[in-house]
């Protein structure tokens, strides 16, 4: 009886709780960042949500409904920045990456192209910022 009480709590409270979405980190001491190479799939576009991002936002910028209120803490967070990449106006995949691993927000909220999808990274001692350079160097 009191294992049944024990894994019916467990559930319980697992159930109540908020797992989110997956949280990927780059390498954040090379000079540039290559998404097209970095991350795995089909996608066609990533598009860069920004914190304080509602569903209505979203949606003006994914040009589709994705409900990030509930799979992400992107609304509530300054903290990460979401990435939601693209396959034939679906989501293929979408994960947060901490702004204080990398941080995407001077993208503000936007959609590139696979192809376009480099960046330099500028580093100093607290911070490294993603800048949009659209091609491999």
């Amino acid at each position: 009886m009191k294992n049944w009480v024990c894994a019916l709590t467990v559930t319980v409270l697992a159930g109540c709780g908020y797992f989110g979405a997956p949280v990927h980190e780059f390498d954040s001491t090379a000079k540039q960042l290559n998404l097209t190479n970095t991350v795995e799939g089909s996608w066609q576009r990533v598009c860069f949500i920004t914190p304080y991002t509602d569903n209505q936002r979203a949606q003006k910028v994914l040009g589709f409904s994705f409900d990030v209120e509930k799979l992400t803490r992107i609304k509530n967070n300054d903290g990460v920045t979401l990435l939601v990449f693209i396959e034939d106006n679906q989501v293929e995949h979408y994960f947060e990456t901490p702004r204080s691993n990398i941080d995407f927000t001077r993208l503000t909220p936007i959609c590139i192209d696979r192809e376009k999808a480099h960046f330099k990274l500028e580093s100093n001692s607290n911070w490294t910022r993603a800048v949009f350079s659209g091609k491999g160097e």
